[in-house]
């Protein structure tokens, strides 16, 4: 029964560390692709970073293969034209740079 009991915590932990969470509202300060024209590369004012990304760079990157890429690259662009601020959805790290993954975003007055 402990067994049972401490994979269940376990699988519990690991599920939560994966969770999606969302950035406090914040401006954009720089858009661009990356080199290889697979993602969208977003900076944003402040220091605000998914726990566990890296704490060096508030970049958010939005990988081409993601469903709604062409809604975040249109709402991004109308907020950083208009000065509005925004708040993007974060689904964990991308592995191989560390930062944070983007999937979705949302205009705020």
């Amino acid at each position: 029964m402990k067994k049972i009991l401490s994979i269940f915590i376990l699988l519990s932990l690991s599920m939560q560390s994966f969770s999606d969470d969302s950035l406090p509202a914040s401006k954009i300060t720089k858009i661009d692709t990356a080199w290889s024209g697979g993602s969208l590369h977003i900076t944003l004012e402040g220091n605000n970073v998914v726990e566990g990304c890296n704490s060096s760079d508030t970049r958010v990157v939005v990988q081409k293969s993601n469903s709604m890429y062409d809604e975040i690259l249109s709402l991004s662009l109308a907020a950083f034209a208009s000065g509005k601020n925004v708040v993007y959805r974060i689904s964990g790290c991308i592995t191989t740079s560390n930062f944070m993954n983007g999937i979705a975003v949302g205009i705020e007055e």
